[in-house]
């Protein structure tokens, strides 16, 4: 019995369904972040925006699916060691004001999930906001420093 749901893609999107019914949907976006070039402009840097959606179905009891949470890091894993040298940002979504829980539950889905290419991942949690997302890419990215900075930069300016 494998660990995994069995997945289909449509228009580059993962779909599957878990064993209670609930669908997800794996995506990934190019999006861009922005950092401050040597003439004080704003520069685009290129970054993939990763994330899921579920369709619940309201019939079954909720319980911790590990085949969900280790589709989706299979889906994300093969989707970051493909695009080693490139960053990804997850953000939590807070309609109904579980963005903390939602950071928190990715954070402990990467630490437990033990991928085979070590990750970075570092959080922006901001007092003035209730925006949590994270900055995700290789260890041995050689441009870490570059989206670390390019990442601050960006929130840094969309909340000041």
């Amino acid at each position: 019995m494998s660990n995994l749901y069995n997945t289909s893609i449509i228009d580059s999107e993962h779909h599957f369904s878990s064993d209670t019914g609930d669908k997800y949907v794996v995506y990934f976006i190019e999006s861009k972040i922005y950092q401050k070039s040597q003439f004080g402009q704003r520069e685009e840097v290129k970054i993939y925006h990763i994330g899921f959606s579920r369709d619940k179905n309201y019939n079954s009891v909720i319980r911790f699916d590990r085949k969900v949470r280790d589709t989706i890091l299979s889906i994300y894993m093969n989707f970051i060691e493909a695009h080693p040298d490139d960053a990804f940002i997850y953000i939590c979504d807070n309609d109904d004001r579980r963005a903390r829980h939602r950071s928190i539950t990715f954070g402990s889905w990467f630490n437990d999930y033990k991928p085979s290419t070590p990750l970075f991942r570092c959080n922006f949690n901001s007092s003035e906001t209730t925006l949590y997302v994270s900055l995700v890419m290789v260890s041995s990215n050689p441009l870490k420093h570059f989206y670390m900075d390019a990442f601050e930069y960006t929130l840094k300016d969309l909340y000041n």
